[in-house]
Order: C-alpha cells, then structure tokens, then sequence
C-alpha cells in the first residue's frame, strides 16, 4: 500500500515489470494515487481486478494537479478497506 509518490512509484513501476513478475504480485492498493486520472484509474498491463486505486473525493492530486490540499492527507480511514 502506498500513498501519493510512492503510490505513482509504484503504479509505473508495475507497468514495467516483466509478466511473470506481475503475475507473482496478488494485488496492488494505492492512495491518492497521481496517476490514477492519467490512466484512467488503473495500472496499465496489470488486472484491474487485482487494483484498487483510492483517491478521496476532492483530492485535486488523484487528478493531475501538484498542489496537496488538506484531504489528501486523510487516507487512514481506507485501510480497512484496502486490508480486504
């Protein structure tokens, strides 16, 4: 699970790793993920279905944006959530 840059980190690292790399990986949890508008909420060459992209409404960086406004430091209450 990562939050912000390690999530964006993350999110283009997996898209890089060969096939049988990602298909060791059992699934992938970010928050306030930057990449997730460019990508349309999820992770290039990796299965949706093992993804799961957070990103608070209103936190403008889950957009495209560089700017941290105070929801984005407010993903604790996701990892229930993403625990499951």
């Amino acid at each position: 699970m990562c939050s912000s840059q390690g999530a964006a980190l993350t999110h283009r690292a997996i898209e890089g790793l060969g096939q049988a790399v990602k298909d060791r990986i059992a699934g992938v949890v970010t928050f306030g993920d930057t990449q997730a508008w460019q990508d349309s909420g999820r992770i290039k060459g990796y299965p949706q279905e093992k993804t799961l992209i957070i990103c608070n409404v209103g936190d403008v960086l889950c957009t495209g944006s560089i700017i941290v406004v105070p929801i984005h430091f407010d993903y604790t209450k996701w990892v229930p959530t993403a625990a499951k």
